[in-house]
């Protein structure tokens, strides 16, 4: 017999940031595990404070889902590569068994 374990991880509080040509921030706790994923190709730097994102910071691609643990920032910044969007942000939990 044997056990499928699903490696997902349970979705908790969801956060919206629009993403433009001006760099947006969203204060976030620390310690957690966050998913982000967002409808267009942007930039995303992690920072203690609100900082500007640049093209020199994390590209995320659009529709492709990372995921950060807040252990050295409480801040994720964001700009747009060509075309504005929205950037969601995902609290998580890791199953327990």
């Amino acid at each position: 017999m044997f056990l499928a374990l699903n490696p997902q991880p349970l979705l908790g509080k969801s956060f919206n940031v629009a993403v433009s040509g001006t760099s947006a921030n969203l204060p976030l706790e620390s310690s957690k595990l966050y998913r982000v994923i967002s409808t267009t190709d942007c930039y995303i730097k992690l920072a203690k404070a609100a900082v500007a994102a640049t093209s020199a910071d994390i590209l995320l691609p659009a529709k492709t889902p990372m995921y950060l643990i807040s252990s050295y920032w409480n801040q994720i910044n964001v700009v747009q590569l060509s075309a504005g969007g929205t950037l969601g942000v995902t609290e998580c939990q890791t199953p327990s068994l």
